[in-house]
């Protein structure tokens, strides 16, 4: 038995789904191939990096996030991407990723790359997300990670909650990430 919060969560996004079908399958053709700005390449190299194996449904997650954390701040969608310490994807052993950098590493993993790109033209030209989807969170975490272990094998290591991350600001969970909601 699913909550009505539930079935109202899956309602929207399987009308989402459909409606993004539609959409990108024509505008896909139309417009994949165009260069994208600066600012949407942020964007989607932010939506790919915290996404990785999420799938659209992860991709569209994190850009929900995204865009509400730009509502909040009153600033542009890149320029949240590129806050300190606000995506991690953007920054690998304690260094700052170029854009360039970031390109080529959430490119070459694969994914739904020209959703994430079609999203990220959608988010930087304002156009509004249904945020009910991740409960109008605007934060986020993974519960687990991939780490080798000693006999050098990739296993599942369950990541230790942010000390922002309080059970009274929480509001779903999709794929590998836990959502809240704090302002």
């Amino acid at each position: 038995m699913i909550s009505n919060t539930e079935y109202k969560l899956i309602k929207h996004f399987l009308f989402f789904v459909f409606l993004m079908g539609i959409l990108f399958g024509a505008a896909e053709k139309a417009l994949g191939d165009e260069v994208l700005t600066r600012d949407e390449q942020i964007v989607a190299a932010t939506l790919l990096g915290e996404a990785p194996g999420e799938g659209t449904c992860g991709v569209y997650a994190v850009g929900c996030v995204l865009q509400q954390r730009s509502i909040n701040r009153n600033l542009s969608p890149a320029e949240v991407c590129l806050q300190n310490d606000q995506f991690s994807c953007w920054e690998i052993g304690g260094k700052k990723l170029t854009l360039l950098e970031a390109n080529k590493k959430y490119y070459n993993q694969g994914g739904p790359i020209m959703y994430a790109r079609q999203l990220a033209r959608m988010i930087v030209a304002k156009r509004p997300l249904d945020r009910t989807f991740v409960g109008n969170a605007d934060h986020f975490h993974a519960q687990w990670k991939m780490k080798r272990n000693k006999e050098g094998k990739m296993e599942k290591v369950l990541v230790k909650s942010p000390y922002w991350a309080k059970k009274e600001n929480f509001t779903v969970i999709i794929g590998n990430h836990k959502f809240y909601k704090l302002k």
